[in-house]
């Protein structure tokens, strides 16, 4: 059996066993141990895809986190709460309501976007400036997240979202994300992105574009996150 595949049947029974016992014992507080658990399983594979296979150091991933959950909650916000949760928000969005699961997965796309538009050059850094940058960009988008009221409701909280994310949506995500980032493992870019932390010199000596490289990684880690 290829090793690959017997690693994802592994950890995906680890998960599902981990489901399985949460419902045995039926205890809420083991429940959401658990559905946190998985939420930051999804985390750390994103970490994995970008810093694993390029070894550079990156902050900034928490704040594509938080890009795609305050999108994921003005997105689902019952519009008759809005007023209330969002006072300043822009009108256009004022009246949109969308499913959970589908906002969930655009909150996905925005942080991809974002870390396609603005992360290019900085995948030209290597070594310590690499790792001064992306905290930088992490400051970066906490300034803005924290100041954006019409948006984020600034450093205030948020009410009224619908509850969607259970142990199961959380688990079953944690399994696809472990296969994505097994996939990228694999695929002609992730082994042209572990050349390039063995050797940059080498891997660009056999056309390995390393910038554009850790630039896709980086999107798709955004895009876990």
């Amino acid at each position: 059996m290829n090793r690959n595949l017997l690693t994802l049947l592994i950890l995906s029974s680890l998960i599902g066993l981990t489901v399985l016992a949460s419902e045995a014992v039926g205890i809420r507080l083991y429940d959401r141990v658990a559905t946190n658990l998985c939420i930051s399983l999804v985390l750390v594979l994103g970490l994995q895809v970008f810093m694993g296979n390029s070894g550079i150091l990156s902050f900034a991933h928490m704040g594509f986190m938080g890009i795609g959950a305050y999108t994921s909650a003005v997105l689902t916000i019952p519009a008759q709460m809005k007023g209330m949760a969002l006072p300043d928000l822009y009108p256009f969005l004022q009246g949109v309501a969308l499913s959970p699961y589908l906002a969930i997965a655009i909150g996905g796309a925005v942080a991809a976007f974002v870390a396609a538009a603005i992360s290019y050059p900085l995948m030209r850094l290597s070594d310590a400036a690499a790792v001064i940058t992306s905290f930088a960009l992490l400051v970066v988008l906490y300034t803005v997240m924290t100041h954006w009221s019409q948006v984020t409701n600034g450093p205030r909280t948020l009410f009224g979202l619908p509850k969607a994310t259970d142990l199961n949506l959380a688990a079953l995500v944690a399994v696809l994300a472990l296969g994505g980032a097994l996939a990228f493992k694999e695929s002609a870019t992730g082994k042209l992105l572990r050349a390039s932390r063995d050797d940059e010199t080498a891997a660009a000596a056999v056309g390995a574009h390393i910038p554009h490289l850790r630039w896709r990684a980086f999107i798709l880690a955004a895009f876990f996150a």
